[in-house]
């Protein structure tokens, strides 16, 4: 598969997209709910999510070393106003435990996640997820494994390997 071009701004689309037709909550309903109707939203967004990459053509698990995400909420409609940053991240917690579910990311930590999340209000209501593969972290990793390798050779007085 090779890299999509930047457009005008220089912003360089990602790899896979899925086109949700919900909104996810605020963080400050999300915390108001009880914890059956977050669970009710968490598999409701795990069989969208299926479906979604079905639709692609995507077979999980297809999580990667470590996985760029882009959530964008369009929510015209959905919401009076706009949401604060916080309230917003906090209320993609349910999709972000999908895509886990469903294995399109390993954990949501940020060694194994590089997530942003953007809302809109030109359309709506409906999410699109946006995903790829983080190769470049994989491959600083490997290098610097490769190194504490030859490191850990020389002290013990061992030929360092040369790599193939």
């Amino acid at each position: 598969m090779t890299a999509a071009k930047p457009d005008a701004n220089g912003i360089r689309p990602m790899a896979h997209s899925i086109r949700i037709e919900a909104v996810p909550p605020s963080a400050n309903k999300l915390k108001k709910m009880h914890f059956g109707e977050t669970r009710k939203r968490r598999k409701a967004f795990f069989l969208k999510l299926l479906l979604g990459l079905a639709d692609i053509g995507i077979t999980p698990p297809f999580a990667a070393p470590k996985m760029r995400v882009q959530i964008n909420v369009y929510s015209k409609g959905a919401r009076a106003r706009r949401l604060d940053t916080d309230n917003l991240w906090g209320g993609c917690k349910t999709m972000i435990d999908a895509m886990r579910d469903v294995g399109l990311i390993r954990n949501d930590s940020p060694k194994w996640l590089d997530l942003s999340v953007c809302e809109h209000r030109e359309d709506g209501p409906f999410t699109v997820i946006e995903f790829e593969s983080s190769i470049e972290p994989a491959k600083r990793a490997e290098k610097k494994n490769r190194r504490g390798e030859e490191r850990w050779q020389k002290e013990k007085g061992l030929e360092p390997e040369l790599p193939e």
